[in-house]
């Protein structure tokens, strides 16, 4: 417990030290920064946005979209807080409690522990995710700007990436996903900057860390490496003696977390649990559902030009061309990983929140080629028509979720059901559950069903979960049975 808390530790370093960094290098931006013409009303414009976003992602209802990740997430931001480090709760009785160390790396729920220690488990991690998005929106229209030169770039990207319906909906969860599109977003814009910087070595060791703490957030964040090389490849960073003495600082926690974490992938993702497993066998079919899912959610008016924007920028001779080149490459290969994952597709349930990045860097692309000098009086039309379908988004984007919230009703029926039967429980139950932690955040004492093989006094009742192997034989007794479409939830009581 010792070894966990202290990587909790550093990983609040190392986002300490990232925050500091960012802060210093976006003073210097500040201060060399020559704003041209009219920009106080551009910049004005782009405030009133960042606060209509926020109010947007605020309105969209908080619920459990995920079979059990989030719920994990948040008993490990509890455990966190009790000194148990970024761990699950496999038995939780009277007498003990025992925990074990998790496959998701310990970033997320290490960061947004406080926030869960003021208002609990689940408002916790869904206002750190708000802020998260209020940031990502940010960093998505500062990054605009860069890229094109326009203030108005960075407005269009802003609108079209902040209402769009999938991400205020994902930035009022408890997944790790927004973090980990700011962590990736800012290691873009970090890396960019530090081609065209005259402190490159600074802005690449910001790019390096993001990069670092979004593998430890979630594990396709190790995609990251991939265009950072290429971004990265002309700076000197190895010879800067103060970044390799920050870096091995910051650095080393995060990366000593994430090797005994590692060691646990084979039993999830390399078991043939239908939840999460890789084969060839799922590339054509969720290659195929993933375009008809843009084609009706994207919306495809927006993607595809986008799309095609931005493989242009990628080809065409410019100052940014390297990073276009970057932004297409990672989104490549982030389709092709998700086509090979057993629930990889947009449509199953919780796989919309993949769509956050790709949606952030379309937004980005489709922003600048708007803003092209060469096509100015096309770009004001374009930019226009992009703000109203951004307006369109506020008024049917509930719409849209709700048809996309329906594919996620199982795990929100399954949350719902032990929150209920906690309530209706004596004190001195114990549920045999494939989710003890989630019991445990409604105070009622649970242990994992791995016990099953070992004596268990004081035991009660059985939880049929969705991720049981099979239900209980024996002398068993009904207490209550909840349908989803995804199998049948049932508490039992035992003899």
């Amino acid at each position: 417990m010792i070894k966990l808390g202290l990587i909790s530790f550093g990983v609040i370093l190392s986002a300490l030290i990232i925050w500091a960094l960012v802060t210093v290098l976006c003073i210097r931006l500040i201060r060399s920064w020559n704003p041209g013409e009219r920009w106080c009303l551009k910049v004005l414009g782009l405030s009133l946005l960042w606060g209509l976003v926020i109010c947007r992602i605020h309105g969209y209802p908080q619920e459990h979209r995920l079979l059990f990740d989030e719920d994990a997430y948040g008993n490990m931001a509890v455990n966190v807080l009790f000194g148990y480090g970024a761990s699950i709760t496999t038995a939780f009785t009277s007498e003990v409690k025992h925990v074990e160390r998790y496959k998701w790396p310990a970033g997320f729920p290490t960061l947004a522990a406080p926030l869960v220690a003021c208002l609990g488990p689940e408002r916790g991690l869904a206002t750190f995710n708000e802020c998260c998005g209020a940031l990502t929106v940010l960093l998505v229209a500062v990054f605009a700007c860069r890229l094109s030169g326009s203030i108005t770039a960075g407005i269009v990207a802003g609108a079209a990436y902040g209402l769009h319906p999938v991400v205020g909906g994902w930035h009022r969860s408890n997944s790790a996903e927004p973090l980990a599109v700011l962590l990736a977003v800012l290691c873009f814009w970090a890396a960019t900057e530090a081609i065209r910087s005259r402190s490159p070595n600074d802005w690449a060791l910001v790019a390096i860390m993001a990069a670092l703490f979004a593998v430890n957030v979630r594990w396709d964040g190790v995609l990251l490496g991939i265009p950072l090389v290429l971004l990265l490849r002309n700076t000197r960073i190895v010879q800067s003696r103060r970044a390799i003495v920050i870096l091995l600082l910051a650095g080393f926690p995060l990366l000593a977390d994430l090797v005994p974490r590692a060691a646990t992938l084979a039993r999830f993702y390399l078991s043939q649990r239908p939840e999460s497993r890789f084969s060839l066998s799922f590339a054509v079919g969720n290659a195929g559902a993933n375009f008809a899912f843009l084609a009706e959610f994207g919306p495809w008016p927006f993607v595809l030009p986008a799309i095609v924007g931005l493989c242009w920028l990628a080809w065409i001779p410019g100052p940014f061309r390297t990073t276009w080149q970057a932004l297409l490459l990672w989104l490549v290969v982030h389709f092709s990983l998700l086509t090979l994952y057993s629930v990889g597709q947009y449509r199953a349930p919780g796989g919309s929140r993949f769509l956050l990045f790709p949606l952030a860097a379309l937004a980005v692309a489709g922003a600048s080629i708007l803003q092209l000098r060469t096509h100015r009086y096309r770009a004001r039309l374009g930019a226009a028509l992009l703000l109203v379908f951004s307006l369109y988004s506020l008024t049917c984007g509930s719409e849209i979720w709700i048809s996309l919230n329906a594919l996620y009703a199982s795990a929100h029926r399954e949350h719902e059901a032990i929150r209920r039967w906690s309530r209706q429980l004596p004190s001195s139950a114990v549920v045999v559950s494939p989710l003890p932690y989630i019991w445990e955040a409604f105070g009622t004492h649970s242990v994992s069903t791995s016990y099953l093989s070992q004596p268990l006094p004081g035991v009660t009742h059985y939880h049929l979960g969705l991720f049981n192997p099979s239900p209980l034989q024996g002398d068993t007794s009904v207490v209550d049975e909840v349908a989803t479409m995804h199998g049948n939830i049932v508490l039992y009581r035992l003899p």
